[in-house]
């Protein structure tokens, strides 16, 4: 039983390719871009204990306690995966769908000069 054709296989390839090496290099960028990221690294603060957030932002790592930096380090990498795997998949999610399309659009239009007066 035959369920996929030739280029529905080879988009299903390109697509786990997409999503294995893309998804490296999606999680490298995102992982720089919110660690650089002055805003959200406040927010995350903001979670902290007030002891934590004081001595945080007055430069003093040594102060802030275990706890804190452990629960600090989960909400960033929480929201670097986050990130990275909706900018994985959204990209492919809208590539699969502007196929569809084009398909459809295509076999439309040539249904169209079938059907035709010509």
């Amino acid at each position: 039983m035959k369920r996929l054709n030739g280029w529905q296989r080879i988009g299903v390839i390109l697509s786990v390719l997409w999503i294995v090496g893309g998804g490296f290099v999606t999680h490298a960028i995102v992982d720089d871009s919110l660690r650089h990221d002055a805003d959200l690294q406040w927010k995350l603060v903001e979670g902290l204990s007030p002891r934590d957030q004081v001595a945080l932002k007055a430069g003093d790592f040594k102060k802030v306690s275990t706890d804190g930096l452990v629960a600090l380090k989960h909400s960033m990498d929480q929201e670097v995966n986050t990130w990275t795997i909706v900018w994985t998949l959204a990209p492919l999610i809208a590539t699969w769908a502007l196929f569809y399309v084009i398909v459809w659009l295509t076999q439309w239009v040539r249904d169209g000069f079938r059907h035709s007066a010509f």
